[in-house]
């Protein structure tokens, strides 16, 4: 999924020869992102993702929370 959504930036932006600073850059990075948006499709059972979250983090009740990733 994020080499789809690479690929879409580089699809969209492959045609801009000057850029002008950071902020054209994520003015490009940005539109080309919307477009892609349309593409995308939702991960199955999203709308339980912070169910899972909760679950998870039931079980390493060890884990200090600085030490989780994401």
């Amino acid at each position: 999924m994020i080499e789809s959504l690479n690929s879409s930036i580089e699809t969209y932006t492959r045609n801009v020869k000057r850029w002008r600073g950071g902020v054209m850059v994520q003015r490009w990075v940005s539109a080309a992102l919307l477009d892609a948006e349309k593409r995308l499709r939702r991960v199955r059972g999203y709308r339980d993702l912070p169910r899972l979250a909760v679950a998870l983090n039931a079980r390493s009740p060890g884990v200090p929370e600085t030490a989780r990733v994401a």
